[in-house]
């Protein structure tokens, strides 16, 4: 039986309700859980947002401090202690900015600190520089601080473009502002490097070298194509404004300051040509990279910051909703068992009611007419339908009861046996006879209880009965006390369908009977006096025989024996002694003859022998050896003397086409030849 069939329904029904809880707070802990890493995937992108905003930052003003430091550091005159001060703050405000990067929290950490300390460590010995007459400083230590610049810039702008794909933002909005940032930062930082260049051109008055050359056009060809990314990711990101800002750097920019630099590339002596114009038209011209870069970080932070609350606020909501759901759970599951609980105890009660019998009372009807009300009206139908039947119960159990009674008081052994052969009912009869329980019976199949030879000898009965035909015949049994006879019925058992379940078995004993019958076929067929066959039977026994040969082809020898001179002896002894003197006779013969060789008294003094299956010469010897038995067996008398009998024998063999007149006559014929020719003696014709 399967496991959870043996459970009640409340216990099945918490089950379920348990399962249900189960699988809610399963999928809530999976959505809080779920929810809580997009809110923590939020909250990186909007600390990712902070950082990247810093970097950039950080990458406009150590851009703008190399243009500073270089038209500072090219000057033939020395800065002022308030330029060297504006300096040493702006880099403050750097490390600021690069806090993360320089605690170890964030990114290339690593990397960046390594360069800032460099940097930063150089920063004394540049404010030194700074106050210097231009003959008094180094070119080695410019070299250095430029290049420890650009190291750090360029660092920078490589961890930029991290901060450009990060996870958490399932819109798709933050990828481009953040493309658009850092393409504005690094278009800031090749026009910073291009604007430091032309300063030191400017401050050392000279004129550009090749390589110098090579390198303005190189950063000329990257700012157009970082412009014309800036022109499709402000297109993308269609921040209100941001086009106005790239014409003013187009035109203030990529037109005027260029003109400005192709002056100064083209120029062998940079007449005519100031540091501080140039610092200022460049100035003037980037500043709107600055607004970009502020418009971009003001639509950034919003939008990062409506994501974080929008995952808030969707985190809030599954765990509003999951807690509702489990409250709804609860209160469904509640009414849903007291709706279920009142008539399941209902029908358990009623039920109990049918199992003790008490079927009077009748089942209390159920208000609501849902399946439980109809289920319970149903069940007073049933009840009724029980109560009726166990009225028909009671009447089939007291014919039941007489069945028993009448068959367990008959003499026939009566059964039951299925298609199975196996016993389903005995009577008291059977038990007796064959000295079995009925219990050690039933269930048993007829060979278990009966025996291999008593089951195959049934079997083709048995086989007919199971094909609907009914069946009767005689049954003999030897054991090695006694035999006995049955007379044997089964009668077919059918179910609705007309199909064959079993068969009935009515066994009588007729031993007693058979026995009567025999006797009574001995009496008919035997000679009273001598124990022999009489006339009628040698004459049945004679045409079998006859009937025999024809079919088969084995003949046989017919003798007659007649005792000479039987008068004298009736007359000399009496009858009495001449009653003896056949039965002598005829025991010698019984115990001369073979014992298939048939024996009777054909009348009077005469006896008949027919021989199976012998030759004329196996009949002659056979009349012979009776001849020499007769005449060597002295019959004794009351008187205490003998009687010496001989005897004549007329044999003969059948032949084809012979009756049994035929053999008589011919046997006859010979009987005659012995008693002419002298008597005992054998004659064969």
């Amino acid at each position: 039986m399967h496991p959870f069939r043996s459970l009640s329904t409340k216990t099945v029904f918490f089950a379920a309700l348990t399962s249900l809880l189960v699988i809610i707070v399963t999928l809530g802990i999976r959505v809080q859980r779920e929810g809580a890493r997009h809110l923590k995937e939020a909250l990186l992108l909007s600390r990712a947002d902070e950082m990247s905003r810093n970097l950039t930052e950080a990458l406009f003003e150590i851009a703008s401090e190399r243009a500073r430091c270089a038209i500072f550091l090219r000057a033939d005159v020395p800065a002022s202690k308030e330029d060297a001060t504006y300096l040493r703050e702006r880099l403050n405000r750097v490390k600021e900015m690069l806090r993360d990067y320089l605690s170890g929290v964030a990114g290339d950490s690593e990397g960046i600190a390594v360069l800032w300390k460099s940097l930063e460590a150089m920063t004394p010995q540049l404010e030194v520089q700074l106050v210097l007459p231009a003959e008094e400083r180094d070119p080695i230590f410019e070299e250095s601080w430029f290049r420890n610049t650009d190291l750090l810039t360029d660092r920078i702008g490589r961890e930029l473009d991290r901060f450009a794909f990060l996870p958490g933002d399932g819109t798709g909005r933050y990828v481009p502002l953040a493309l658009l940032r850092i393409t504005a930062a690094r278009f800031r930082n090749d026009t910073s490097r291009v604007a430091s260049l032309m300063g030191r051109l400017l401050a050392e008055r000279r004129p550009m070298t090749p390589r110098e050359r090579e390198t303005v056009i190189q950063a000329h060809d990257m700012e157009d194509r970082l412009f014309r990314n800036l022109r499709y990711l402000a297109a993308r990101c269609a921040i209100d404004g941001l086009d106005g800002e790239l014409d003013e750097i187009d035109r203030l920019y990529l037109l005027e300051n260029r003109r400005l630099q192709d002056a100064i590339m083209k120029s062998p002596l940079l007449a005519g040509l100031s540091e501080e114009v140039y610092v200022t038209q460049t100035t003037s011209s980037l500043g709107a990279i600055r607004r970009v870069v502020e418009s971009v970080d003001a639509v950034a932070g919003s939008h990062v910051r409506s994501l974080v609350e929008k995952e808030r606020r969707a985190l809030l909501l599954a765990h509003a909703m999951l807690v509702s759901l489990f409250v709804l759970a609860l209160a469904i599951s509640v009414l849903l068992l007291r709706r279920v609980a009142t008539p399941m105890r209902l029908f358990a009660a009623t039920i109990d009611r049918f199992r003790l019998r008490q079927l009077d009372e009748p089942v209390p009807p159920y208000p609501i007419r849902d399946e439980f009300g109809m289920l319970l009206g149903e069940l007073e139908k049933f009840r009724l339908a029980l109560k009726e039947r166990e009225v028909l119960l009671r009447s089939v159990q007291d014919q039941e009861q007489w069945i028993r009674l009448i068959t367990n008081s008959l003499p026939a052994r009566i059964s039951y046996i299925d298609r199975n052969l196996r016993f389903g009912y005995v009577n008291r009869t059977f038990e007796e006879h064959f000295r079995v329980a009925a219990e050690d019976v039933l269930g048993r199949t007829v060979r278990e209880v009966l025996g291999d030879s008593i089951a195959d000898m049934r079997a083709p009965w048995h086989e007919c009965a199971l094909l609907g035909e009914d069946v009767r015949f005689e049954e003999q049994n030897e054991t090695d006390a006694s035999e006995s006879y049955s007379d044997i019925v089964f009668v077919p058992r059918h179910d609705e369908s007309g199909a064959v379940v079993g068969f009935f078995s009515l066994a009588l004993d007729i031993t007693v009977r058979k026995r009567l019958e025999a006797k009574l076929r001995e009496m008919a067929d035997v000679d009273d006096l001598t124990g022999t066959l009489n006339r009628r039977a040698l004459t049945e026994r004679a045409n079998v025989e006859i009937e025999r040969y024809r079919r088969t082809g084995k003949a046989f020898a017919f003798l007659i024996m007649d005792i000479d001179f039987f008068k004298r002896v009736n007359d000399t002894y009496g009858h009495t002694a001449g009653d003896e003197a056949l039965r002598s006779l005829a025991e010698t013969c019984r115990k001369t003859i073979r014992p298939y060789d048939i024996l009777g008294r054909f009348g009077g003094e005469e006896f008949v022998i027919l021989t199976p299956d012998a030759t004329e010469t196996e009949g002659r010897s056979l009349a012979e050896r009776l001849r020499l038995a007769v005449e060597h067996t002295p019959v004794p008398t009351a008187a205490g003397g003998e009687i010496r009998l001989t005897v004549s024998v007329g044999c003969t063999v059948v032949r084809q086409d012979d009756s049994l007149d035929d053999l008589l006559r011919r046997s006859d014929s010979a009987l005659y030849e012995s008693k002419n020719t002298g008597r005992n003696k054998v004659s064969f014709a």
